[in-house]
């Protein structure tokens, strides 16, 4: 689930979306969004593209922090910002920019970070996002669920 912004227009995008190989297709795409406000799959109840209306925050969790990404922000280590910064219990939200070049300043960003020193696709800068909170969240594994290795395959690695 992800928002998209197009002349002001956040844009709903649904994840079973399969985002065509063709620009032709892409734009046709495109052009059926924005004259019915929606794209429906052929055989699905749920559409899986939207237009949805402004603004952005009423659709954002009440009290929670959005926190912007830019390569020009204040630098910090995500790993400790996360930890220092968010509860378990407390939503977060990240506005990242699918541009190559600038940054995007929207007026509802309480914080602006800048996670690495070179700029980053929006693709990694998600995944580097959600593998920071899935370290945050994860819980240590039960003993239970721990397999042990046999004593030979162990003792094979340490010769090696």
């Amino acid at each position: 689930y992800q928002r998209r912004v197009h002349g002001g227009k956040p844009i709903d995008i649904n994840p079973h979306l399969r985002i065509p190989r063709t620009f032709y297709m892409f734009s046709k795409l495109i052009v059926q969004l924005l004259q019915n406000l929606r794209v429906r799959a052929a055989s699905k109840p749920y559409p899986l593209m939207n237009l949805v209306k402004n603004p952005v925050t009423q659709y954002l969790p009440v009290g929670c922090k959005v926190i912007g990404t830019s390569c020009k922000a204040k630098s910090v280590d995500l790993a400790e910002y996360i930890a220092t910064e968010f509860d378990k219990d407390s939503p977060a939200v990240f506005v990242v920019g699918g541009i190559s070049r600038g940054f995007i300043e929207p007026s509802y960003v309480t914080d602006t970070i800048c996670f690495s020193p070179f700029p980053l696709s929006a693709a990694t800068a998600c995944s580097k996002i959600c593998n920071a909170f899935e370290d945050h969240w994860l819980a240590p594994m039960p003993e239970e669920f721990v397999i042990p290795l046999p004593q030979e395959e162990v003792q094979k690695d340490a010769a090696m």
